[in-house]
C-alpha cells in the first residue's frame, strides 16, 4: 500500500465525491491498484458485507485468472473505460452485479490504477454512467500529477536549502521581480550582514550598479562587480559570476551569482578586466578572430597582436589570459611608447640597490617579474627603442631577467603577449626593429581588424555603449538612434576605430537635446553622411537602384512610424535588427549619390 500512497491521496476527495453522489443506490466505488489490488472502497455497509463475502474488499488482489471476466481486470488488460453488466460477467454469483471502469493515467501516459463503480444487485448501469467514472479517473489522474509536480518540487527545495546551506560558495539567488531570495551563509559573511538584512528586499536598493550588470548579462557578460550599500561612505565591491536561471529566452529572469572577495590589484599584480564574453561582435571576420584567439589561448606560445590604434588589442589579451591555464597568475600590461628609454629598461627588467642616482637602495622588481606565473603584455612594442629590444630578445631567448647593475640572472615563469598599430615587417626593413626579435615575437599572429572593416558589428557595439552610458549617468533607458544618425555612422570611416565610437557615443548623449539623438548632436565630422538615409529619394534611372530606393524608403517610413526604434521597426518590416542594420548600411553608396 505505502507504493500507492501518492495514487490514493490523490483518488480520496473524488471517490468520496462519487459515493455521495451516488448514495442510497447500492453503490460500492472502488479504487485499483496497476497491478489489481483495491485499494479502496466505498459504499452502504448493505453491498460492502455481500462484496466481502465474495472476496471484495480492501486489500484483495483481483484478477481474470481468479475470478474471470470483470470491468476492472478488462481496464487493467485493455487500457480502456469498460462496462460488465449482469450475465456479462463468467462467475454466475456475480451476474446480478454490473460493474464500470476507467484507467487512470499519470499526465505522462502511465497507467496509474483504475477507478470502478459496481453495483450487487442493483440491474443494469446506464451508459451514461460511463461518462462520469471517466471523467472523473481523469480528474484523479490530473490531481496524481500535481501533486507527483508538488512533491517533486518540495524535495528540490530541500535540496536546494540544504545546498544553499552547506556551501563553501558564497551563493546570492535574485528572482524574476529583482528581489533577493537566498544567500548562502558565506554570502553573508563576505558581506557582513545578517540575513533580514538582505533577504526580500530589492536588490536595486542593496546593489548600486545591478541595472548596468543586468544590461551587461543581456549580452553574454557574466562576470560583473557588485557595488553593495554597505554602513560606510563607501561601497562594498565583490566579484560576481552570474548566470541565468530563466530559460533560453529568460522568461523567468532570476539569477544565480557565486560572489567573490574583490581581489586588490597591488596582490594579483596586474588588472585584468575583459574576458571573451566581454568582446562584442556579430560579423564574419570577427569571429575568425575569436575562434583563434580561443585556440591559442589554451598554447604557451609568444602572441604578437596587430592591429590599429582602437581596435582592442589589450581587451583581446587580457581574454586570452583569462582562457589560459595562466589565468589566476598576473596580468602585466606595459605601454612600450609611454616610457623614454632611459626608464623602459629599468621598468622592464627592474634595477639592483644604487645602481643609479636615485635608485631605490633595496633594489626593485621589474615588469617581468611582476609577471612572474602569468602574462605579460608588451603593448606598442614596434616604439621599443633599439638598446631595450636587444635585453627583451635576451629575456625571451634564455627565459631569465637580470635587472639593470645586476649581474644574477632570474628565471622566469611568464608568457609574452605583445601588441602594436606598426607595420613590424616595415620597420625591420628600414632597420628600426630587431630582425631576430620579430620572430622570437610572432610565434602566432593576430591580426585585429579595425571597425571600417567590421560595421556588422557596428551596432551591436553602439547598442551596448548607449545602454551603458545611459545607465551610468541616470538618462531613461531605450534610447535609439534614428536612420538619419545610423547612416552618418556607417558611412563614416572611423579611424579611431572602437574607441573613437566610444568617444562619439558619449559626446552625442551628453550634447543630445531631445529624447533620441539627431544628426545635429554628432559631431561634425560625421555630418558629412547626413543626407545617407532621409535627404529625399534619389531615383535613379537603372530599375536595380530603383529597388534599392524604394526598400530604403519602406525601412524609412517603418522606422518613422516606430519613432526610430530599431527593433519594433524591424519587426513591422519582418526581419531582425540586424539584418535592418545590414540594410541600412547596404545603402550606404545611394545615400552618398543623393
Amino acid at each position: 500500500m505505502a507504493k500507492h500512497k501518492l495514487l490514493l491521496s490523490a483518488a480520496a476527495s473524488h471517490l468520496r465525491q462519487l459515493h455521495d453522489l451516488l448514495f442510497g443506490k447500492e453503490y460500492l466505488v472502488m479504487l485499483y491498484s496497476n497491478d489489481g489490488y483495491i485499494l479502496d472502497l466505498l459504499g452502504a455497509s448493505g453491498p460492502k458485507r455481500l462484496a466481502e463475502q465474495l472476496g471484495v474488499f480492501p486489500g484483495a488482489r483481483h484478477s481474470e485468472a481468479g475470478i474471470g471476466t470483470f470491468a476492472p481486470g478488462i481496464c487493467l488488460a485493455e487500457k480502456n473505460p469498460v462496462q460488465v453488466r449482469m450475465c456479462e460477467h463468467y462467475r454466475e454469483v456475480y451476474h446480478d452485479w454490473s460493474c464500470t471502469a476507467s484507467p487512470i493515467f499519470s499526465p505522462q501516459g502511465d497507467l496509474q490504477g483504475v477507478l470502478d463503480i459496481t453495483t450487487v444487485g442493483g440491474g443494469r448501469h446506464p451508459s451514461q454512467l460511463l461518462n462520469l467514472v471517466r471523467l472523473t479517473a481523469g480528474a484523479i489522474g490530473i490531481e496524481l500529477g500535481y501533486r507527483a509536480q508538488s512533491d517533486a518540487n518540495q524535495k528540490l527545495r530541500t535540496q536546494f536549502f540544504t545546498l544553499m546551506q552547506s556551501s563553501a560558495e558564497a551563493l546570492i539567488v535574485v528572482d524574476n521581480n529583482d528581489v533577493l531570495t537566498h544567500v548562502s551563509p558565506r554570502g553573508l559573511k563576505l558581506l557582513g550582514v545578517k540575513d533580514d538584512r538582505v533577504i526580500g528586499h530589492d536588490i536595486h536598493t542593496l546593489v548600486s550598479n545591478y541595472a548596468s550588470v543586468r544590461q551587461g548579462m543581456k549580452i553574454g557578460r557574466d562576470l560583473a562587480e557588485l557595488h553593495f550599500f554597505s554602513a560606510s561612505s563607501s561601497p562594498l565591491v565583490v566579484e560576481a559570476c552570474l548566470r541565468s536561471a530563466g530559460g533560453a529566452n529568460d522568461a523567468c529572469g532570476g539569477i544565480i551569482g557565486v560572489l567573490r572577495r574583490k581581489v586588490d590589484e597591488r596582490d594579483r599584480g596586474g588588472k585584468v578586466r575583459y574576458g571573451f564574453q566581454d568582446i562584442i561582435w556579430q560579423s564574419e571576420i570577427m569571429r575568425g578572430v575569436i575562434d583563434d584567439a580561443r585556440k591559442i589561448a589554451a598554447t604557451e606560445h609568444t602572441v604578437l597582436i596587430q592591429g590599429e590604434s582602437g581596435t582592442g588589442k589589450e581587451m583581446l589579451a587580457q581574454a586570452m589570459h583569462q582562457a589560459s591555464g595562466r589565468r589566476s597568475g598576473p596580468f602585466v600590461a606595459v605601454n612600450c611608447a609611454a616610457l623614454s628609454p632611459e626608464l623602459l629598461q629599468s621598468e622592464l627588467f627592474g634595477y639592483e640597490g644604487g645602481s643609479f642616482t636615485g635608485a631605490d637602495k633595496a633594489g626593485k622588481k621589474g615588469k617581468f617579474e611582476q609577471a612572474q606565473g602569468g602574462t605579460i603584455f608588451l603593448d606598442e612594442v614596434g616604439d621599443m627603442p633599439f638598446a631595450a629590444q636587444v635585453n627583451l630578445l635576451r629575456v625571451l631567448q634564455e627565459k631569465s631577467v637580470t635587472r639593470v647593475g645586476g649581474e644574477r640572472a632570474r628565471p622566469l615563469d611568464i608568457r609574452v603577449m605583445a601588441a602594436t598599430n606598426v607595420p613590424l615587417m616595415q620597420a625591420v626593413e628600414s632597420g628600426r626593429f630587431r630582425n631576430d626579435l620579430y620572430y622570437r615575437l610572432s610565434v602566432i599572429s593576430l591580426r585585429v581588424p579595425p571597425l571600417r572593416k567590421r560595421k556588422d558589428d557596428l551596432a551591436p557595439l553602439l547598442e551596448f555603449m548607449v545602454d551603458n552610458y545611459a545607465n551610468e549617468h541616470g538618462l531613461p533607458g531605450g534610447i535609439t538612434f534614428g536612420s538619419e544618425v545610423m547612416a552618418a555612422l556607417y558611412a563614416h570611416d572611423w579611424p579611431g576605430n572602437v574607441r573613437e565610437l566610444e568617444n562619439v557615443v558619449i559626446s552625442t548623449l551628453t550634447k543630445m537635446r531631445g529624447g533620441a539623438p539627431t544628426l545635429a548632436d554628432l559631431p561634425k565630422r560625421l555630418r558629412g553622411g547626413a543626407g545617407t538615409a532621409s535627404g529625399g529619394a534619389c531615383r535613379a534611372k537603372s530599375p536595380a537602384l530603383d529597388l534599392r530606393a524604394l526598400e530604403l524608403e519602406t525601412i524609412e517610413a517603418a522606422l518613422d512610424k516606430c519613432a526610430g526604434h530599431m527593433g519594433k521597426a524591424a519587426a513591422l518590416l519582418g526581419i531582425n535588427r540586424v539584418t535592418l542594420y545590414r540594410k541600412l548600411k547596404k545603402n550606404e553608396p545611394r545615400a552618398k549619390q543623393s
